[in-house]
Protein backbone atom coordinates (compact mmCIF):
# COMPACT_ATOMS: atom_id res chain seq x y z
CA UNK A 1 0.00 0.00 0.00
CA UNK A 2 3.00 2.27 1.10
CA UNK A 3 4.63 1.60 -2.31
CA UNK A 4 1.64 2.40 -4.68
CA UNK A 5 1.13 5.95 -2.66
CA UNK A 6 3.86 7.51 -4.14
CA UNK A 7 2.93 6.74 -7.43
CA UNK A 8 -0.53 8.07 -7.23
CA UNK A 9 1.23 11.25 -5.70
CA UNK A 10 3.16 11.41 -8.48
CA UNK A 11 0.36 11.53 -11.02
CA UNK A 12 -1.33 14.09 -8.83
CA UNK A 13 1.41 16.65 -8.77
CA UNK A 14 1.76 16.59 -12.53
CA UNK A 15 -1.86 17.33 -12.98
CA UNK A 16 -1.55 20.04 -10.37
CA UNK A 17 1.77 21.56 -12.62
CA UNK A 18 0.08 21.21 -15.52
CA UNK A 19 -3.20 23.16 -14.41
CA UNK A 20 -0.95 25.98 -13.31
CA UNK A 21 1.25 26.60 -16.61
CA UNK A 22 -1.39 26.52 -19.01
CA UNK A 23 -3.30 29.22 -16.61
CA UNK A 24 -0.21 31.26 -16.11
CA UNK A 25 -0.85 34.86 -17.11
CA UNK A 26 1.38 35.34 -20.39
CA UNK A 27 4.30 38.56 -19.59
CA UNK A 28 2.49 40.81 -22.45
CA UNK A 29 -0.74 41.30 -19.82
CA UNK A 30 1.47 42.42 -17.16
CA UNK A 31 0.59 45.88 -16.19
CA UNK A 32 1.47 48.65 -18.44
CA UNK A 33 0.49 51.79 -16.84
CA UNK A 34 -1.67 52.75 -13.64
CA UNK A 35 -3.77 55.82 -14.97
CA UNK A 36 -5.23 55.77 -18.37
CA UNK A 37 -6.14 59.36 -19.82
CA UNK A 38 -8.42 59.64 -21.97
CA UNK A 39 -8.62 62.96 -23.72
CA UNK A 40 -9.32 64.70 -27.30
CA UNK A 41 -5.92 65.57 -28.11
CA UNK A 42 -6.58 68.86 -30.25
CA UNK A 43 -8.58 70.15 -26.99
CA UNK A 44 -6.47 69.51 -24.00
CA UNK A 45 -2.91 67.44 -25.41
CA UNK A 46 -1.16 70.52 -24.84
CA UNK A 47 -3.20 71.77 -21.10
CA UNK A 48 -4.84 69.60 -19.18
CA UNK A 49 -3.74 65.96 -20.39
CA UNK A 50 0.12 67.04 -20.57
CA UNK A 51 0.21 68.53 -17.24
CA UNK A 52 -1.76 65.95 -16.02
CA UNK A 53 0.50 63.08 -17.30
CA UNK A 54 3.65 65.25 -16.17
CA UNK A 55 1.83 65.89 -12.26
CA UNK A 56 1.39 62.20 -12.23
CA UNK A 57 4.38 61.04 -13.25
CA UNK A 58 6.40 63.02 -11.29
CA UNK A 59 4.28 61.31 -8.09
CA UNK A 60 5.61 58.16 -9.23
CA UNK A 61 2.25 56.57 -11.10
CA UNK A 62 2.19 55.53 -14.36
CA UNK A 63 -0.04 57.36 -16.83
CA UNK A 64 -1.06 56.29 -20.06
CA UNK A 65 -0.76 59.21 -22.94
CA UNK A 66 -1.28 58.26 -26.38
CA UNK A 67 1.46 61.29 -27.66
CA UNK A 68 3.85 59.70 -24.64
CA UNK A 69 3.30 55.86 -24.37
CA UNK A 70 2.90 55.30 -27.92
CA UNK A 71 5.52 55.70 -30.58
CA UNK A 72 5.98 55.61 -34.52
CA UNK A 73 4.86 52.18 -35.67
CA UNK A 74 2.62 51.25 -33.20
CA UNK A 75 -0.87 49.90 -33.98
CA UNK A 76 -2.85 52.35 -31.98
CA UNK A 77 -6.29 49.80 -31.10
CA UNK A 78 -3.77 47.32 -29.90
CA UNK A 79 -2.31 49.80 -27.30
CA UNK A 80 -5.07 51.42 -26.25
CA UNK A 81 -7.02 47.96 -25.88
CA UNK A 82 -3.97 46.84 -23.69
CA UNK A 83 -3.59 49.97 -22.06
CA UNK A 84 -7.41 50.18 -20.90
CA UNK A 85 -7.26 46.50 -19.99
CA UNK A 86 -3.99 46.86 -17.46
CA UNK A 87 -4.93 50.30 -16.15
CA UNK A 88 -6.02 50.57 -12.66
CA UNK A 89 -8.42 53.47 -13.45
CA UNK A 90 -9.44 55.52 -16.12
CA UNK A 91 -9.28 59.24 -16.15
CA UNK A 92 -11.67 61.07 -19.03
CA UNK A 93 -11.47 64.18 -20.16
CA UNK A 94 -14.67 65.69 -21.47
CA UNK A 95 -13.87 68.58 -23.66
CA UNK A 96 -16.12 70.39 -26.28
CA UNK A 97 -14.94 67.97 -28.62
CA UNK A 98 -14.73 64.80 -26.83
CA UNK A 99 -17.81 63.16 -28.25
CA UNK A 100 -16.75 64.34 -31.81
CA UNK A 101 -13.81 62.04 -31.77
CA UNK A 102 -14.59 58.06 -32.79
CA UNK A 103 -11.46 57.22 -30.77
CA UNK A 104 -12.87 59.19 -27.51
CA UNK A 105 -15.56 57.69 -27.63
CA UNK A 106 -13.75 54.03 -28.27
CA UNK A 107 -11.79 54.00 -25.08
CA UNK A 108 -14.89 55.41 -23.02
CA UNK A 109 -17.27 52.36 -24.24
CA UNK A 110 -14.10 50.09 -24.09
CA UNK A 111 -13.44 51.27 -20.05
CA UNK A 112 -17.08 51.21 -19.04
CA UNK A 113 -17.67 47.86 -20.68
CA UNK A 114 -14.54 46.59 -18.72
CA UNK A 115 -16.31 48.24 -15.35
CA UNK A 116 -12.89 50.07 -14.48
CA UNK A 117 -13.11 52.89 -11.78
CA UNK A 118 -13.37 56.32 -13.82
CA UNK A 119 -12.66 59.83 -12.72
CA UNK A 120 -14.53 62.23 -15.18
CA UNK A 121 -13.16 65.58 -15.78
CA UNK A 122 -15.74 67.81 -17.31
CA UNK A 123 -12.92 70.54 -19.13
CA UNK A 124 -15.11 73.83 -20.25
CA UNK A 125 -17.87 71.52 -20.87
CA UNK A 126 -21.35 70.61 -18.63
CA UNK A 127 -22.41 66.82 -18.65
CA UNK A 128 -25.81 68.02 -20.20
CA UNK A 129 -23.59 69.09 -23.23
CA UNK A 130 -22.18 65.86 -24.06
CA UNK A 131 -24.44 64.13 -27.06
CA UNK A 132 -23.12 61.60 -29.53
CA UNK A 133 -24.03 63.23 -32.88
CA UNK A 134 -25.05 60.75 -35.84
CA UNK A 135 -23.30 62.04 -38.75
CA UNK A 136 -23.94 59.25 -40.63
CA UNK A 137 -21.24 57.29 -40.11
CA UNK A 138 -21.79 55.20 -37.38
CA UNK A 139 -23.54 52.00 -36.48
CA UNK A 140 -27.01 51.62 -34.47
CA UNK A 141 -25.50 49.57 -32.23
CA UNK A 142 -21.93 51.93 -31.95
CA UNK A 143 -24.82 54.58 -31.00
CA UNK A 144 -26.53 52.71 -28.99
CA UNK A 145 -23.10 51.68 -27.33
CA UNK A 146 -21.49 55.04 -26.92
CA UNK A 147 -24.55 56.59 -25.39
CA UNK A 148 -24.97 54.19 -22.87
CA UNK A 149 -21.11 54.88 -22.14
CA UNK A 150 -21.81 58.53 -21.64
CA UNK A 151 -24.71 58.26 -19.73
CA UNK A 152 -22.36 56.10 -17.30
CA UNK A 153 -20.11 58.72 -16.84
CA UNK A 154 -22.14 61.00 -16.03
CA UNK A 155 -23.97 58.89 -13.27
CA UNK A 156 -20.21 59.26 -11.86
CA UNK A 157 -18.98 62.04 -9.96
CA UNK A 158 -16.55 64.19 -11.15
CA UNK A 159 -14.56 67.20 -11.03
CA UNK A 160 -15.33 70.72 -13.31
CA UNK A 161 -12.88 73.23 -14.31
CA UNK A 162 -13.44 76.54 -16.40
CA UNK A 163 -10.03 77.06 -18.14
CA UNK A 164 -10.74 81.11 -17.99
CA UNK A 165 -11.92 81.41 -14.62
CA UNK A 166 -10.64 78.54 -12.56
CA UNK A 167 -7.20 78.53 -10.47
CA UNK A 168 -5.40 75.92 -12.47
CA UNK A 169 -2.82 74.84 -9.50
CA UNK A 170 -5.96 73.96 -7.51
CA UNK A 171 -7.08 71.81 -10.32
CA UNK A 172 -3.94 69.72 -10.95
CA UNK A 173 -4.10 69.50 -6.49
CA UNK A 174 -8.09 68.35 -6.59
CA UNK A 175 -7.70 66.06 -9.89
CA UNK A 176 -4.24 64.22 -8.75
CA UNK A 177 -5.61 63.93 -4.96
CA UNK A 178 -8.71 62.21 -6.17
CA UNK A 179 -6.86 60.18 -8.61
CA UNK A 180 -4.73 58.90 -6.01
CA UNK A 181 -7.62 58.16 -3.66
CA UNK A 182 -9.32 56.23 -6.50
CA UNK A 183 -6.10 54.07 -7.09
CA UNK A 184 -5.33 53.67 -3.65
CA UNK A 185 -8.90 51.63 -2.89
CA UNK A 186 -8.59 50.08 -6.36
CA UNK A 187 -5.43 48.29 -5.14
CA UNK A 188 -6.67 47.91 -1.87
CA UNK A 189 -9.40 46.01 -3.64
CA UNK A 190 -7.27 43.62 -5.17
CA UNK A 191 -5.17 42.91 -2.67
CA UNK A 192 -7.77 41.24 -0.79
CA UNK A 193 -9.27 39.91 -3.57
CA UNK A 194 -5.64 37.81 -4.10
CA UNK A 195 -5.68 36.67 -0.97
CA UNK A 196 -8.91 35.52 -1.13
CA UNK A 197 -7.96 33.57 -3.72
CA UNK A 198 -4.66 32.42 -2.91
CA UNK A 199 -6.50 30.99 0.44
CA UNK A 200 -9.42 28.83 -1.90
CA UNK A 201 -6.52 27.58 -3.93
CA UNK A 202 -4.60 26.30 -0.53
CA UNK A 203 -7.95 24.95 0.05
CA UNK A 204 -8.29 22.99 -3.23
CA UNK A 205 -4.56 21.90 -3.10
CA UNK A 206 -5.05 20.65 0.42
CA UNK A 207 -8.73 19.13 -0.22
CA UNK A 208 -7.17 16.84 -2.82
CA UNK A 209 -4.24 16.04 -1.08
CA UNK A 210 -6.31 15.00 1.14
CA UNK A 211 -8.09 12.79 -1.00
CA UNK A 212 -5.74 11.03 -2.41
CA UNK A 213 -4.67 10.05 0.98
CA UNK A 214 -8.45 9.20 2.37
CA UNK A 215 -8.51 6.94 -0.79
CA UNK A 216 -5.35 4.55 -0.01
CA UNK A 217 -6.66 4.34 3.97
CA UNK A 218 -4.18 6.64 4.92
CA UNK A 219 -3.87 8.51 8.56
CA UNK A 220 -3.79 11.97 7.66
CA UNK A 221 -1.47 14.19 9.08
CA UNK A 222 -2.80 16.65 11.64
CA UNK A 223 -1.67 19.50 10.02
CA UNK A 224 -4.20 18.11 7.11
CA UNK A 225 -7.23 17.37 9.35
CA UNK A 226 -10.25 20.44 7.98
CA UNK A 227 -11.40 20.25 11.63
CA UNK A 228 -7.92 21.48 13.27
CA UNK A 229 -6.56 23.96 10.01
CA UNK A 230 -9.30 25.88 8.05
CA UNK A 231 -6.87 27.22 6.27
CA UNK A 232 -3.07 26.16 4.74
CA UNK A 233 -1.15 28.53 6.55
CA UNK A 234 1.08 26.00 8.15
CA UNK A 235 2.37 24.91 4.84
CA UNK A 236 5.64 23.63 6.18
CA UNK A 237 4.22 21.07 8.48
CA UNK A 238 2.19 19.85 5.88
CA UNK A 239 5.02 19.38 3.82
CA UNK A 240 6.85 18.05 6.62
CA UNK A 241 4.10 15.22 7.52
CA UNK A 242 3.70 14.20 3.75
CA UNK A 243 7.41 13.91 3.02
CA UNK A 244 7.52 11.78 6.06
CA UNK A 245 4.64 9.37 4.47
CA UNK A 246 7.09 9.42 1.56
CA UNK A 247 4.43 11.57 -1.10
CA UNK A 248 7.64 14.10 -2.26
CA UNK A 249 5.90 15.20 -6.12
CA UNK A 250 2.68 16.30 -3.41
CA UNK A 251 4.69 18.07 -0.77
CA UNK A 252 6.97 19.69 -3.61
CA UNK A 253 3.79 20.72 -5.30
CA UNK A 254 1.85 22.14 -2.03
CA UNK A 255 5.47 24.10 -0.80
CA UNK A 256 6.38 25.86 -3.65
CA UNK A 257 2.93 26.85 -4.47
CA UNK A 258 2.46 28.08 -0.81
CA UNK A 259 5.92 29.99 -1.40
CA UNK A 260 4.96 31.91 -4.59
CA UNK A 261 1.55 33.04 -2.61
CA UNK A 262 3.56 34.87 0.02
Amino acid sequence: MQRSLPLLAKSFARKIQLHYSRNQIPTIDSPSCDVFLSHRGIDTKKTAAGLLYYQLFGLGIRPFLDSRSMKPGDKLYDHINLGIRNCKIGVLLFSSGYCESRFCLYELALMMESKKRVVPIFWDVKPSQLIVKDDGTYLEEDLQRFNWAIEEAKNTVGLAFDSLTGDWSEFLGNASDSIIKNLQEVEGEEMENNLKHQEFQCLRIRASVVAVMEAQGTCLPDCCTVARRPLCCCAAEMVAALMELEILEVSGMVHLWCSASA
